[in-house]
C-alpha cells in the first residue's frame, strides 16, 4: 500500500513538472537534473524500511510501481512511444535501474546504525 501512495505523490509530482516545464527540449544533462531533484525524493521516501520487502531481482524491478516512474519520464523525455524497449532508453538517456540508488540508501543507513557510539541512544535501542 505504501508503494502505491508513493506512485500516486510521484505522478503528481510528474504531471506538475510536464505542466510546467516541456521536458523534451532541454539539455539531457539539465532534464535529468531536474528529475532527479524532484522526484526520486519522492519515490525513495522511507525506502530504507520498505525496500527490504521487494524482490531484487531485475525483471520484477523492472516492473515495479518504483521504476515505472523512471521509465515514463526518460520515454517522454526522448520523445518515443511507451512501446520501445526498456534497454534502449536506458542505455540512451545514460540511467541506472532505481534499484540501485535504493540500494545505496539502505547500505548509507547500515553504516550509520554502525557507526554509532557505544554511549548514543541508537545503541541502547539496537542493544
Amino acid at each position: 500500500m505504501a508503494l502505491d501512495e508513493l506512485k500516486e505523490k510521484d505522478l503528481n509530482a510528474l504531471f506538475s513538472l510536464r505542466k510546467h516545464t516541456n521536458i523534451s527540449k532541454l539539455s539531457p544533462l539539465l532534464a535529468i537534473k531536474i528529475f532527479d531533484t524532484m522526484i526520486p525524493p519522492i519515490l525513495t521516501y522511507n525506502s530504507e524500511i520498505w525496500a527490504v520487502y521487494v524482490k531484487p531481482d531485475f525483471k520484477s524491478w523492472d516492473s515495479s510501481q518504483i521504476e515505472k516512474t523512471n521509465i515514463q519520464f526518460c520515454k517522454r523525455y526522448l520523445e518515443v512511444s511507451n512501446k520501445a524497449s526498456n534497454m534502449a532508453y536506458r542505455a540512451e538517456v545514460g540511467r541506472f535501474l532505481s534499484f540501485i540508488a535504493i540500494n545505496q540508501k539502505i547500505i548509507n543507513c547500515i553504516l550509520y546504525f554502525q557507526n554509532k557510539g557505544n554511549g548514543s541512544i541508537l545503541w541502547i535501542i539496537t542493544r
